[in-house]
């Protein structure tokens, strides 16, 4: 097998695993219990917090940091907290390439009456400073903007977007869940209101994320129902997988220069293809993440050829693992104006730490024969 669709979802690593498993068998308490059995778990929680805080370069792990289910929760929740905070303003501001966690959401209070402006990107999927700038309001309530994009891996200058909303005293959310554990995440330091985040994004388990909330942002609890994490998120923790998610965050920021290695077998694995295909380099004349190749290729079905590398046990995706079927171009590919011709042909393959020359090189070929096989039919 190859698997080239680490941006959908990552294997968890072995010592976080390890990690992991003491929590499902002599440590199950329940932390809220007030007995030593529950208690003795808070200070797990904590370095799991302290391991998270780190990796997101946030100050205050308590204070600073809520555990949650994932990147969508999280994201959930930031929109949630600022439009229930600020009910006097009614404007959101999102890039036309989120996820469709964020899409969808702010898609979902369009139709409860707030005004909703999708901020275009470039050609490259980039997202000028000034565009955002002219499209602010008196009345913006959220701007939400990803730090890096889940199909094309491009980079947004987060610090320089958000100035730009909060001086207009809008609140600023950052999609992190593709950066975070692949190139430095600094919250703090980028003056964002909220940051999300997904651990199964980084080697760590399903099912678990994070939420940064900076000092003094708005925190209104999406979820009712308990005293847990000071209130801010009701349910009995998953200690297991905050634990596991603890583990995978520490080695991410451990081993993060890796990525260069792996940003060299990329360009590799697109320069051996355009040698001999006719394809279109998503991003590749901006700043993007080391790990991620979108590949339009030009007079291709992407379904044919995704199948076709599948029965030799390669998995990529055309997109996001959440989103619609690929019969049609992603909205991302579309917001870039790519021609319908490149458009149908749009895959992401996103390498992970692991991937191997000889894995690449194995790629190029199966991609080449693949493409033969769809000009043949």
């Amino acid at each position: 097998m190859i698997y080239v669709d680490a941006n959908a979802t990552t294997p968890l690593w072995p010592e976080a695993l390890a990690a992991m498993e003491p929590f499902y068998r002599e440590h199950f308490g329940n932390p809220s219990s007030a007995h030593a059995f529950g208690l003795q778990l808070h200070g797990p929680l904590f370095k799991a917090q302290e391991a998270v805080a780190a990796l997101l370069g946030a100050q205050d792990p308590v204070r600073e940091m809520i555990f949650t289910s994932g990147g969508t929760e999280s994201n959930c929740t930031a929109f949630h907290s600022a439009l229930s905070a600020r009910p006097e303003r009614r404007h959101l501001l999102v890039s036309a390439v989120e996820h469709a966690s964020v899409l969808q959401v702010a898609q979902h209070y369009a139709r409860l009456g707030y005004r909703l402006d999708l901020l275009p990107v470039d050609a490259h999927g980039q997202l000028a400073t000034e565009t955002l700038a002219q499209a602010l309001r008196d009345d913006t309530v959220l701007v939400a903007v990803m730090h890096a994009n889940n199909e094309t891996g491009a980079i947004f200058n987060i610090a320089e977007l958000c100035a730009r909303a909060q001086a207009r005293g809008a609140l600023c959310l950052v999609d992190a869940v593709q950066s975070a554990g692949k190139i430095p995440v600094q919250a703090q330091a980028w003056g964002v209101d909220y940051l999300s985040v997904s651990g199964h994004k980084f080697h760590g388990p399903k099912g678990v994320g994070a939420l940064y909330v900076r000092a003094g942002a708005p925190l209104i609890p999406l979820i009712h129902g308990g005293p847990q994490q000071m209130g801010r998120r009701a349910g009995t923790e998953n200690v297991a997988g905050l634990v596991g998610m603890g583990v995978a965050a520490a080695l991410a920021l451990r081993r993060m220069g890796e990525y260069r290695t792996l940003s060299q077998l990329r360009d590799h694995f697109e320069n051996a293809l355009a040698a001999h295909v006719d394809v279109r380099v998503s991003s590749q004349k901006t700043a993007r993440l080391p790990n991620t190749s979108h590949l339009c290729f030009k007079g291709v079905d992407n379904r044919i050829l995704l199948k076709f590398l599948e029965r030799q046990k390669i998995y990529a995706s055309a997109g996001a693992a959440c989103g619609k079927d690929a019969s049609e171009p992603s909205h991302v590919v579309r917001a870039m104006g790519v021609a319908d011709d490149y458009a149908r042909g749009a895959i992401r393959f996103s390498f992970m730490l692991g991937t191997l020359q000889s894995e690449v090189d194995a790629l190029v070929a199966a991609v080449k024969e693949g493409i033969l096989e769809n000009n043949d039919r």
